[in-house]
């Protein structure tokens, strides 16, 4: 009933000649999402003005804007992936926690470049249990079905705003991206998105077909979805 995700493009972001794309899949309400694609951007940029490297940036603002949130997030949360594509160096650098995903399409392959937080994988239970939490129907507490995330606040510690860091070196093989939330990868395969857009010269409708697919299989989440492309044959984003 309630739209829940934020996306956002930001130009020249984190420096001249870079594009962030960024989605924020909101559970609870929509005031996490919100708050976190307002503020995490700029907290990133300060925090790589103060001469740290792009990943250590990422972790740092993630870190910063969860202790930012806890306190009045007490219910809500929000997923989170931001991609970064430099076109000068030709460097694409992806931050994840959640569910949401990155696709990159190489040579026409789908390569996905996130990681899903799940609280029933080994590594991320083992997390939760140090931090005095159980996973219960693979959910933290039987209640969070993904084990990072930004916000929740009544779970403390037990969920953690830790990104995941991909930095690729893009090649003339790497035609576009695809970043959306579970609403949509719970009904069609990364592979199927690729090839759903793959002869699409316009990033807008490319996003609007993976959508309206994503609804047509109904899917019951909220639906969002960003591409971007990245051959110079298709005017770099």
């Amino acid at each position: 009933p309630n739209m829940e995700d934020v996306s956002i493009i930001r130009g020249d972001f984190p420096k001249q000649g870079s594009t962030l794309f960024a989605l924020f899949d909101g559970h609870g309400g929509r005031e996490a999402a919100e708050y976190a694609s307002e503020n995490l951007p700029d907290l990133i940029k300060n925090t790589l003005a103060s001469g740290k490297d792009l990943p250590t940036a990422y972790i740092s603002s993630f870190h910063s804007i969860q202790e930012e949130m806890t306190s009045w997030c007490t219910y809500v949360g929000t997923t989170v992936v931001m991609a970064s594509v430099d076109s000068i160096d030709r460097t694409l650098t992806i931050a994840n926690t959640g569910d949401s995903r990155c696709v990159l399409c190489r040579a026409g392959k789908a390569i996905r470049l996130t990681v899903d937080d799940k609280p029933d994988d080994p590594e991320e239970q083992k997390y939760i249990i140090s931090k005095g939490g159980i996973v219960k129907d693979g959910r933290i507490g039987g209640m969070l079905g993904i084990s990072r995330a930004l916000g929740d606040g009544f779970l403390g510690e037990c969920v953690n705003p830790t990104p995941h860091i991909n930095q690729i070196q893009l090649t003339d093989e790497d035609t576009f991206i695809i970043i959306a939330c579970d609403g949509v990868w719970d009904v069609l395969s990364e592979q199927d998105a690729v090839d759903l857009i793959a002869s699409e010269l316009d990033p807008l409708t490319a996003a609007k077909l993976i959508r309206d697919r994503a609804f047509e299989l109904e899917s019951t989440d909220n639906i969002s979805v960003i591409v971007a492309f990245l051959s110079e044959s298709s005017n770099d984003e």
